[in-house]
């Protein structure tokens, strides 16, 4: 390029710049802005040929090295002698000067440069940046560019882009209907690029901070390309006329490296400009001038200058005073600037300074005068305002910098109070700045022409920080505003608006606690004042002034020390009770002291109550927000009872039961809606009462309660329309109001802005449109002007939000429960602030008895409380779910405990008439004997019919005669009846009602508590705890005690079960809580069993499905006419619409019921049912929703699923057998259900009978019926019970099958631990169960039946999981199927399991000492542990190794020695698992092989058996790795199976493709097409789109298949995962298969169709090569420095294998594979290759894979961990473990302490001995700069050119410090280098191959110590030969993907082949792992 600019040196000037520029990274500091790329080179070599053509006399050398101020010392190493002057371009120096000393700005040459610099970089470049640090006068030099181009009318377009979004920035195209909303830059742009005949330049000035999300969007537009293409397709071209400024801070991280080379770089410093010249500017702009003041600035030398002159401003009106008066006006201007940021204590010491040097006194009376800080913030506020100075006031929550604002505001007309919090937007701002100031002129706003507004920003630096890129929205656009004057409109116009007349303060706190860092360039424009904590002194007086007036004398003398009594206090609690991550609310300031005077006025002034008052309100405010217990009650229950009773009569009725702590919060929120604008933060979980409490509260206090009510899509609109409302009460109704906003009414985070608002300033901002505000006006005027407020609208407005806000109190009703309230004080400080906490504790044992005394009646004991603490926490620890109990849990139990005792005692007694075993036989008797009399009648009529006439009066006679007999047989069994009440059954029942007081009580709390938890926890729970404590305390309770024999029955068990719930305990128990909880169900169903259950449950009784969406009028026709409404596939977010359903607040009587659903009453129909299914395994719900709906887990269980699957086994193996079993269950349930009827229908007749039973012929033919069909089902039930036991016993002999298939279900599940995208339904592994036991080979002799069915269905399950999964976690899945197997036969038990996951946890050493040295630490710990475990097999381990350390030596040195024999009696007597036991041990290493060799793996991938698998219900998910495309292989398939061309379908997914892809997907269905959406992890929302629409598909055409390919992402939708056939592709493990996968995808035709004899040859070569260097990867950084994704494309393609490998050192790599890789002569099968390679395969050393199994060892028992049931024990050992590991990674760790401790000490050492003899190069923090150094100072020395000259290093013969007697002439000795990937032989001085298990060796170690030599050569005569030049990095992680971590490159000799070498991955590193 020099060449084709005009230089003839081009070849050496082009060798110098090189080298200048890679020293100038080398030895420059680390900067952002700093590029010394080809970009940057490129626009040098262009100056420098304009140069040389403008000065062609100019010497090349001169002209090429001009960039002098940062290259000076490098350059003059470069061209020894060479004097380089600065040119000087005349005309535009002399106008830069001119236009400074018109400005008024002092001139300074350095300033001048910089806005020549900055001509300089933009002839070349049309995107410059000009960086620096604030107050370095960037704005200056931009400015005085501009108008110095005296040619050229400069026009400049200021532009922030932080402060809007970037669709606002380059607009955005609607994807629907296409329309385009242009941006402010575009439209700028745009505006800019038009054509013009004009001389002028345009300017776009991004003043802002620069980062990725923007201004990757302008990279097309800064490189030469100079275009911008907008969404829509506009491409717009950058102008000659047009160029683009960037003004930024140093705060550059976030511009990638291509933005930094695309523009040129000014750096303006501060240190060049200092603060004289401010000063100097202020002093000649002074009239009259000022050089009194001159001199104090020089006395003083103040840095904070601008605030300095800012203040004497203020201060300096009228005629220049006498020189004291000026030093005292100097002196203040001085505290207000230079002491205006300082804390407390700097404060004192400042004072103390300045009077010192200024020879004043030190005031001692601090009360005369204001003492350091005191300066009235007032009096500060005042004289900034007047100089229209904006202001700032910085101090901790509570110094009333808020108070002090609003009471300076409060005698100015026009201000406008801004609170922001964490959720505050510019755009919000914006919209509140623009409704305050109206349009003057075209571009012109303000406030009326004449006044001023005053803009009042409190917690200013609370706005949310932007995550990735640290900017805060609102400040950006505040910054454009205070600096250039104006914002642009963002709405249709996108105009500029320029707004005058506004002044702005502000207050902020300090950083920290959710208050952010604000933009120093921001902060500049302000005039910065500190506020501090007040004294005591302070207090006193102020409080005295204005709080104790009113009380009599005696009080008065009494309140100082009740003022210091309140300080202490305040104090001991700051110092005793800080905040901390769970008690984040013990934040206390003086807002609090201020609560707790101002309680104090609203008491009478009586002396004897006074102390007692000021105790209460001191617990009030600072104890009631602790989360201990309260320590005592208040006593107002008689006169709160009565008040509650008023409520209830007046209002909706409210069962409260005033329990003492209930009274206490009652009273706490009564006293704060009581006092003047007082609003409460109430905390506790759902159902603690906090709504209740306050209602009623309210109602004591005179108020009205004001809820917003959630409609179906609520938003922040919805909130405003409502807060209207409640403000036109407020201030036009004059109703005091409480404002009771809970968390569920917190649909958006955003609506908490305005409630921060409300709290802060006592309305919203901008609530009312300018026509309502005026109605508001016109309402109010008159009340207004007669109240004393002044006639103006903004006076009157002010009087209408004082009015409200005097009326309102604001109560919030928060739940502690995770992280959300914490996170919502942090980001919205009024929550905090602005309220009284009341912290709401579990109820103690005196609330729980006082509930349940006022429910029932008595006293009621209550075990559970304490115990279901401690359940809840085992239940998050062990299963990781969480559940919630809250007092609504509580009383539903006390609710269903008395419903169930009335219903159960109910249907006992009305069992008094149905026990047939008591009058049966004489029933029985008297039926039997009419039958037989009658049946003899009958014969004989039929006998002597001819002579009926005659014997008329015999049969009559007979007649009677049976009837007589019979008569007293029937008259017995009446008298039986008669005396049940005295008989023995009678006692039964008595006994049977008493023990219903422990039944209901224990099956209650099941019905209330127990539904979330498993069924161990609940077995548990019911069984071994609560009825153990019920016997215990002596209550009744039937023996044995079954849940189901009480809360539900056979009859109903079999009916549930013929609709498709299985029969297992734990789903009947579920059963259980769906009909019969006390609130609807919410079924966590992972497997959708209770989801078929409840829908064939429900199927007649017109059940109504919907999804979470779109379900408000179906739902509201099902509550109004009684029918069960399912929402299916609930998330965890659950709509609050529904809440008033879920909590069944029904209103009015009987006849007419009706229910809020949103804001629409709906009518309630009683047979109403509502049912919510959730398809999450393990969902995480908040306590309200465990409050509101009875949460059930239907996750199904080992032995439930066990024997679901043995009848799918014997519906496959035994179908009649099964189907009759079948049968007879129905059959079962129809005949009980019949036999219930007959005896309660028999019971009616005999209860209703009276009179002579004879005569009562239907209570004859009842008992006759009773009696014939009671004996049939009798026997039926007899013969099904003996066909069931026959069956079972059949069935049973095929359990083992279905237990094997329940287990690797559950295996499969597990899998979603690992990854969330590895999710499987119990509905598609039942089609891989059907298929396995279709596939296996079937056998008349059941066990090996059995056996075939279970190896098949193993090896089809373990295929069926390993597609879907990532080859690192296949041996992962295998181990844990065959463990969990083992362990089902009672091997490998769970102990040992343990053991090999975790091993030793234990922190502490054992006292055994370890024997000898070659064996691990940690190794020991674990034999130690070994054998204190399990001593039957490992007690003598340790011993053994002791006495036989050679042989455990022998074995422990192989290299497989999980393949050899084990030493001693250990390899006969362990099993094969505790072997792996063992081996963990010893060689951690070898775990990974030896699990692979426990378990047989199986590999490799067929798509063709994928589709076999398939339905069209069903689609295919790819789960992609880093480039992989199955696109190639899938069309093969289509190919094959005849769907190539128009049947299958491709659509890239992305934004606007959502519809395309549905209608593709529609027609596919509908025609049986292929359809393949590719990437839909880019649209995770739209992926429930399509969730549903393959829902809706219930016919599709048969041929139809949906593949979808997508990243792992958390948010993929669960019901396609479940459905789908899932499959990862990635490369196969291992060379054999890797190259198996290869070939299996090169077709015969593409081998042969090159006739060339060594093409078949060369394929093989580059698949071998293409698995090698895929396999070299997982050797981590030995391997690649780099990780590169190589592929399939690679291969195909072939040559870009180099193009990917951006490092040198691996390029070298693969360099060295291809020069090796010849042609081979014989190519041997791929199949005669092992499955599993070693490292020599790829050139490493065997050392190489003993991280990389060592670390896959870990991984694996991580995951293992993950899926091991939890336990405390195993847990808080590998927290500590992991919190260690954590502390090492800490900066400000001891750790890291020591060695920045070791590095300090060594070299402070040296400071006074020079450079050491042997320089400790890891101790350096840039080595590099040291070397680059080393070589510079011997150029200098020598007067050599820099870039002729190199470094060389060799190994010295020297093994310590010692023996180096001084520094060499010339480079240096260093030390601390680490050799990885080869040993180093010392007597040979040469590389040598690595001592097996060594993987680092110190080269310069105390015993083989060797130092570096670096010796200085002309590079020309350096001969290299037999030395690796080995890359020398800073860490063992080597080099990243950006080139960072190379140091320098080291030569080794060496013997062996550089390429050796190079494959093995050797090099050097400053520090050891």
């Amino acid at each position: 390029m020099l060449f084709s600019e005009g230089f003839l040196m081009a070849k050496v000037l082009a060798k110098k710049m090189t080298v200048l520029y890679k020293l100038a990274r080398e030895q420059l500091s680390k900067q952002s802005h700093y590029d010394f790329g080809l970009r940057a080179l490129k626009s040098v070599l262009v100056m420098a040929g304009e140069l040389k053509r403008g000065s062609p006399d100019l010497h090349e050398d001169v002209v090429l090295m001009r960039d002098v101020p940062l290259f000076l010392g490098l350059i003059s190493d470069l061209f020894p002698g060479l004097d380089c002057p600065r040119v000087r371009y005349p005309n535009f120096n002399d106008a830069v000067e001119e236009i400074l000393q018109d400005n008024k700005y002092v001139l300074i040459a350095n300033q001048v440069d910089k806005v020549v610099q900055l001509y300089e970089t933009m002839m070349t470049r049309h995107t410059t940046m000009i960086v620096g640090p604030t107050g370095g006068g960037k704005s200056v030099v931009i400015n005085t560019l501009c108008q110095a181009q005296t040619n050229l009318h400069t026009k400049m377009y200021p532009l922030n882009p932080k402060a809007m979004s970037v669709i606002e920035l380059y607009g955005i195209l609607d994807p629907e209907t296409r329309d385009w909303t242009d941006g402010i830059l575009s439209n700028i742009f745009r505006d800019i690029n038009k054509p013009t005949d004009k001389k002028e330049r345009r300017y776009i000035l991004f003043d802002g901070d620069v980062d990725a999300l923007w201004v990757e969007n302008m990279n097309s537009v800064m490189d030469d390309n100079r275009l911008l293409t907008l969404a829509n397709g506009e491409r717009i071209r950058l102008q000659n006329h047009c160029a683009l400024l960037f003004e930024v801070s140093l705060n550059f991280q976030y511009a990638s490296p291509a933005t930094v080379s695309r523009c040129g770089m000014v750096f303006v410093d501060p240190k060049n400009l200092r603060f004289s010249p401010y000063w100097q500017r202020w002093v000649i702009d002074r009239p009259g001038g000022c050089t009194v003041l001159d001199e104090f600035f020089m006395r003083w030398w103040c840095i904070q200058v601008t605030q300095l002159c800012l203040t004497l401003d203020a201060l300096l009106e009228g005629e220049p005073s006498s020189a004291d008066v000026m030093e005292c006006y100097f002196l203040e201007a001085l505290y207000c600037s230079l002491g205006a940021t300082l804390l407390e204590s700097s404060r004192i010491k400042f004072d103390e300074f300045i009077k010192k040097l200024s020879c004043l006194t030190a005031v001692h009376d601090e009360r005369s005068l204001a003492g350091p800080g005191e300066i009235p913030a007032s009096w500060i506020l005042e004289q900034m305002v007047k100089i229209k100075r904006p202001v700032l006031l910085v101090g901790e929550s509570g110094t009333s910098k808020t108070a002090t604002i609003l009471n300076f505001l409060k005698n100015l007309n026009i201000t406008l109070i801004i609170n922001f919090s964490s959720r505050t937007t510019s755009m919000d701002l914006q919209r509140n700045l623009e409704a305050n100031v109206e349009k003057r002129t075209k571009e012109i706003y303000g406030p009326p022409i004449g006044k001023r507004l005053l803009v009042f920003m409190d917690d200013m630096n609370m706005p949310k920080v932007d995550t990735r890129y640290g900017t805060q929205q609102p400040i950006a656009l505040l910054k454009l505003l205070l600096n250039r004057g104006g914002i642009y409109d963002r709405g249709k116009e996108l105009n500029y608006k320029i707004l005058k007349d506004l002044g702005f303060i502000a207050a902020m706190g300090k950083a920290g606690g959710g208050r952010n860092e604000v933009d120093t360039r921001f902060v500049s424009l302000f005039s910065v004042f500190s506020i501090p904590f007040p004294n005591s002194p302070y207090h006193i007086d102020l409080f005295n002034l204005t709080i104790f007036q009113p009380f009599e004398d005696a009080i008065q003398k009494a309140c100082d020390k009740v003022i210091v009594c309140t300080l202490e206090l305040y104090n001991n609690i700051i110092k005793d009770l800080p905040p901390t991550p769970s008690k984040f609310h013990y934040i206390f300031n003086l807002r609090d002291l201020s609560r707790v005077y101002n309680g104090l006025t609203l008491t009478k002034p009586d002396r004897s109550v006074f102390v007692r008052v000021w105790r209460n309100e001191c617990l009030r405010i600072f104890h009631d927000r602790l989360i201990d217990q309260t320590d005592k009650a208040l006593t107002y229950f008689c006169i709160l009872q009565e008040i509650l009773e008023e409520y209830n009569e007046n209002m909706s009725r409210m069962n409260l039961v005033l329990f003492d702590d209930a009274l206490e919060h009652l009273t706490r929120v009564h006293r704060i809606i009581r006092i003047e604008r007082g609003h409460a933060l109430l905390v506790g979980v759902g159902g603690s009462g906090k709504q209740s409490l306050t209602k009623l509260a309210a109602f004591t206090a005179g108020c009205e309660v004001f809820e917003i009510t959630l409609s179906r899509g609520y938003c922040e609109s919805n909130l405003r329309d409502d807060l209207k409302t409640l403000y036109l009460k407020l201030g036009i109704e004059n109703k005091k109001t409480v404002f009771l906003f809970t968390d569920a009414h917190v649909a958006e985070e955003g609506f908490l802005e305005l409630i921060n608002n409300m709290l802060t300033s006592g309305i919203v901002p901008a609530l009312f449109p300018d026509d309502e505000k005026e109605s508001v006006l016109n309402q109010l005027r008159e009340e207004a002007l007669n109240m004393g407020s002044g006639p103006s609208k903004e006076s009157i407005w002010q009087y209408f939000v004082n009015k409200s806000a005097n009326n309102l109190h604001i109560v919030l009703g928060m739940s502690p429960v995770g992280d959300t309230l914490r996170t919502r004080c942090r980001n919205f400080p009024g929550l905090m602030n602005n309220t009284v906490i009341d912290w709401f504790l579990p109820w103690p044992p005196q609330a729980l008895l006082a509930v349940a005394q006022s429910f029932l009646g008595v006293y009621f004991h209550i075990m559970l409380s304490f115990f279901l603490k401690f359940v809840l926490l085992l239940f998050l620890q062990k299963l990781r779910r969480c559940n919630f109990v809250t007092p609504k849990n509580y009383l539903d139990f006390i609710n269903a405990y008395t419903n169930l005792l009335e219903e159960k005692d109910q249907y006992i007694l009305g069992e008094k008439m149905e026990n047939g075993t008591a009058f049966a036989p004489s029933v029985g008797k008297a039926a039997q004997l009419l039958s037989e009399e009658k049946k003899t009648l009958a014969e004989d009529k039929a006998k002597e019919i001819e002579e009926q006439n005659k014997v008329i009066a015999v049969e009559k006679k007979e007649a009677e005669s049976s009837l007589a007999e019979a008569l007293p047989a029937l008259e017995a069994a009446r008298l039986a009846l008669q005396d049940l009440e005295k008989s023995d059954d009678l006692e039964e029942l008595k006994q049977r009602r008493v023990r219903l007081l422990g039944d209901c009580l224990i099956s209650a709390a099941f019905l209330s508590y127990e539904g979330a938890f498993s069924w161990d926890f609940r077995n548990e729970m019911v069984y071994e705890v609560w009825v153990k404590d019920v016997q215990e305390r002596g209550i009744p309770l039937s023996q044995p005690f079954r849940i189901e024999s009480l809360l539900t029955d056979e009859v109903e068990i079999s009916k549930w079960g013929s609709e498709g719930l299985p029969p297992d305990e734990l789903s009947v128990q579920n059963g259980i809580l769906t009909t019969r909880g006390c609130r609807f169900p919410l079924c966590i169903d992972p497997q959708q069993q209770a989801l078929n259950w409840i829908k064939k449950k429900e199927e007649n009784n017109n059940l109504k499905v919907q999804k979470a969406s779109y379900f408000l009028k179906h739902l509201e026709m099902a509550i109004k006419y009684g029918f069960p409404f399912l929402f299916q596939d609930v998330d965890e977010y659950i709509d609050p619409v529904i809440d008033t359903v879920l909590e069944r607040n029904v209103k009015g009587a009987e006849g007419r019921q009706v229910i809020m659903l949103g804001d629409k009453e709906v009518d309630f129909d009683p047979n109403f049912k509502l049912y919510l299914n959730t398809k999450l395994s393990n969902p995480k719900y908040s306590p309200s929703v465990f409050g509101k709906a009875m949460v059930i887990n239907y996750t199904v269980t080992l032995k439930g699923l066990e024997d679901q699957l043995l009848s799918v086994i014997m519906g496959f193996e035994k179908k009649e057998l099964e189907e009759q079993r079948e049968h007879l269950i129905q059959e079962t349930s129809n005949n009980k259900k019949l036999l219930k009827n007959l005896g309660d229908s028999l019971l009616r007749e005999l209860a209703t009978s009276t009179g002579n039973m004879l005569d009562n012929t239907e209570l004859v033919y009842t008992l006759e019926e009773t009696k014939s069909k009671s004996s049939e089902v009798f026997e039926k039930l007899k013969l099904a019970e003996e066909t069931a036991r026959n069956i079972d016993e059949l069935r049973d002999g095929y359990r083992p099958a279905a237990k094997r298939g329940a287990i690797l279900f559950f295996v499969l599940t597990e899998m979603a631990l690992v990854n969330s995208m590895y999710q499987y339904s119990l509905a598609s592994y039942l089609e891989v169960f059907d298929f396995s036991l279709r596939k296996s080979l079937s056998n008349s002799v059941l066990p090996r039946r059995l056996k075939n069915i279970m190896s098949t269905l193993t090896y089809n399950v373990y295929n069926y999981g390993c597609t879907g999964l990532f080859e690192r976690h296949k041996l992962l899945f295998s181990f844990n199927m065959t463990i969990k197997i083992e362990q089902a036969e009672g091997r490998a038990p769970q102990e040992e399991l343990e053991f090999f996951i975790k091993g030793n946890l234990s922190l502490e050493k054992s006292t055994r000492k370890k024997p000898c040295d070659w064996l691990p630490g940690q190794g020991w710990e674990d034999i130690v542990k070994l054998a204190e475990l399990f001593p039957e097999q490992f007690g003598s381990l340790p011993d053994d190794v002791e006495k036989n350390s050679t042989d455990w030596k022998s074995w422990y040195d192989l290299d497989g020695p999980e393949q050899a024999t084990f030493p001693m009696k250990y390899d006969e007597s362990l099993s094969a698992f505790q072997k792996l036991l063992l081996l963990r041990c010893f060689r951690v290493d070898r775990v990974y092989r030896a699990v692979t060799d426990y378990v047989t793996v199986t590999m490799g991938e067929n798509y063709d058996t994928i589709y076999e698998q398939s339905t069209p219900f069903s689609p295919i998910v790819f789960i992609l790795s880093p480039g992989s495309d199955p696109g190639s292989d899938l069309m093969k398939l289509a190919e094959r199976s005849g769907f190539e061309g128009s049947k299958f379908k491709f659509l890239a997914m992305g934004q606007g493709q959502e519809k395309v892809a549905l209608q593709l997907l529609k027609i596919a269905v509908a025609r049986g097409q292929w359809l393949m959406l590719q990437n839909c992890h880019l649209l995770v929302k739209w992926l429930k789109d399509l969730e549903k629409s393959l829902e809706r598909i219930t016919k599709p055409h048969s041929s139809f298949r949906l593949w979808i390919t997508t990243n792992p992402i958390l948010d993929f939708p669960i019901g396609i995962l479940q459905k789908s056939l899932k499959v990862v592709t990635e490369p196969p493990n291992g060379l054999k298969l890797n190259m198996r996968a290869t070939f299996s995808k090169i077709s015969h035709e593409t081998l042969t169709q090159c006739p060339h004899p060594a093409f078949r040859s060369l394929v093989y070569v580059l698949a071998f090569f293409h698995a090698v260097v895929q396999e070299r990867r997982k050797y981590g950084k030995i391997g690649w420095n780099v990780p590169y994704d190589f592929n399939e494309s690679d291969f195909l393609v072939g040559v870009m294998y180099g193009g990917r490998a951006i490092d040198s050192f691996d390029r070298r790599i693969l360099t060295v594979y291809m020069d090796d890789f010849g042609l081979f002569s014989v190519i041997d099968e791929i199949e005669s290759l092992p499955l599993a390679n070693t490292p020599e395969v790829m050139g490493l050393h065997s050392n190489a894979e003993i991280g990389y199994y060592t670390q896959a060892a870990k991984d694996m028992w991580t995951h293992l961990i993950d899926l091991q049931p939890q336990t405390e024990v195993l847990l808080n050992p590998l927290r500590r473990r992991s919190r260690l590991a954590d502390s090492t990674s800490d900066t400000n760790s001891p750790v890291l302490f020591l060695n920045n401790s070791l590095y300090f000490f060594f070299f402070v050492k040296q400071v006074d001995k020079g450079e050491p003899k042997v320089m400790w190069l890891s101790g350096l923090h840039i080595p590099e700069s040291y070397l680059t150094a080393l070589v510079q100072a011997a150029c200098r020395k020598n007067g050599w050119p820099l870039d002729l000259s190199t470094l060389y290093t060799q190994v010295t013969q020297y093994r310590s410090d010692d023996e180096v007697s001084d520094r060499p002439g010339q480079g240096c000795f260093v030390s601390g280098l680490y050799l990885e990937g080869a040993d180093w032989d010392t007597e040979n001085g040469c590389l040598v191959k690595s001592k097996p298990k060594v993987l680092v060796v110190e080269l310069l170690c105390v015993k083989y110590k060797h130092f570096l030599d670096p010796v200085l050569f002309i590079s020309l005569c350096l001969s290299q030969q037999n030395t690796l030049r080995t890359p020398v990095y800073t860490t063992s992680l080597r080099r990243n993907a950006m080139g960072v971590g190379l140091v320098f490159e080291a030569d080794l000799f060496t013997t062996m082949h550089i390429s050796h070498w190079v494959l093995q991955g050797v090099c050097l590193c400053l520090n050891a792992d």
